[in-house]
């Protein structure tokens, strides 16, 4: 027959003692690990939350950088697609201002051709009375190329003379320079005492008409 035996006060207060000591630190331990958990589970919604915030501000940055890139490369393109007229408008300018310059040398080659003609005497002749006209009549000095003095002999000069007499009211003499021009063609007349005169040359009349013809070739070029 088995038997048992009382605990004595020492036993049964040291056992009271031990549970207690099992019980809190049981308590303890929940406790603890309630804390913990708390903490982990506050962490993890702050990092998830903080992930978030992260995300959004990179995505911010994303789209503010992609707006920028985009302005900028827009800035690019418009400042090649200018520098791109520019330049056609340059090239352009510079063809243009070529092939004038290139017909205007043809229209020299022409007129040095022109002066071989039988027509150029009977122009000279004009370029003549119109200066003459201009200056007023007098006594005046006729500058000519030497290859073109032959064109105005003595009754020449004389003829024309009482032409311009005519056109002015004014007694009109003409003299041939002992010089000659330098010129592709035309001439020059000078009153006798040096005060006026007027350059009738293919070259001055090119000059003083240039605009026009500059005008007339770019319209045609139009």
């Amino acid at each position: 027959m088995l038997m048992t035996r009382k605990m004595t006060d020492v036993e049964s207060k040291t056992y009271n003692a031990i549970e207690g000591l099992a019980l809190i630190k049981k308590t303890i331990e929940e406790e603890a690990k309630g804390k913990a958990d708390l903490i982990i589970k506050e962490a993890k919604d702050e990092s998830k939350e903080i992930l978030e915030r992260a995300r959004k501000e990179a995505e911010k940055l994303k789209q503010e950088l992609l707006t920028e890139q985009r302005a900028k490369a827009k800035q690019i393109l418009q400042k090649e697609i200018s520098k791109k007229r520019l330049q056609a408008q340059m090239d352009y300018l510079q063809t243009r201002e070529q092939v004038i310059e290139s017909l205007l040398t043809d229209l020299r080659t022409e007129l040095q051709k022109y002066t071989k003609s039988k027509e150029y005497g009977k122009t000279l002749e004009n370029f003549f009375k119109e200066a003459a006209i201009a200056i007023g009549g007098g006594d005046l000095i006729l500058w000519l190329r030497n290859e073109d003095k032959q064109l105005f002999p003595a009754e020449k000069l004389s003829s024309l003379s009482k032409e311009v007499e005519k056109e002015t009211g004014n007694a009109t003499t003409v003299k041939l320079a002992d010089g000659s021009l330098k010129t592709l063609g035309g001439l020059k007349l000078e009153a006798a005492d040096g005060s006026v005169w007027v350059d009738n040359t293919f070259e001055a009349r090119i000059e003083r008409q240039y605009d026009d013809l500059r005008v007339a070739i770019m319209q045609a070029l139009s």
